[in-house]
């Protein structure tokens, strides 16, 4: 019995998975473009995920974060991996700086799928 509830919860842990750096809506919606600065951008969301220069010195930043989770289905013994589906989604945003470092644009993509084993 007791390793029924171990392996029950190891199952569960799991079961999801996230990673990546989560990024809060409101502080964005406080950057202002032709005001904020690169500095002030890594200050309130922490290190980004891609940092890439560019030829010019300006500068593209990328934050994101996905999570995973496999649907309660998997885990029927024996058929449930075959059968069951996961749900991942995956929030983007992208920063552009000029090479003085200023923000001159941002933007943000959701994106949602879900997968399963045999092409599902």
């Amino acid at each position: 019995m007791r390793f029924a509830i171990v392996f029950f919860c190891g199952v569960l842990l799991c079961s999801c998975i996230s990673a990546g750096t989560a990024v809060d809506q409101n502080k964005v919606s406080e950057f202002v473009r032709g005001k904020t600065t690169y500095s002030e951008v890594i200050a309130a969301l922490g290190q980004p995920n891609a940092d890439t220069v560019m030829q010019d010195g300006a500068h593209i930043i990328v934050y994101t974060h996905t999570q995973a989770a496999a649907r309660p289905q998997s885990f029927i013994p024996i058929v449930g991996p075959l059968v069951a589906k996961a749900d991942a989604t995956t929030d983007s945003y992208t920063f552009t700086f000029n090479p003085s470092g200023v923000l001159v644009s941002y933007g943000a993509t959701h994106a949602q799928a879900t997968s399963g084993t045999f092409g599902n």
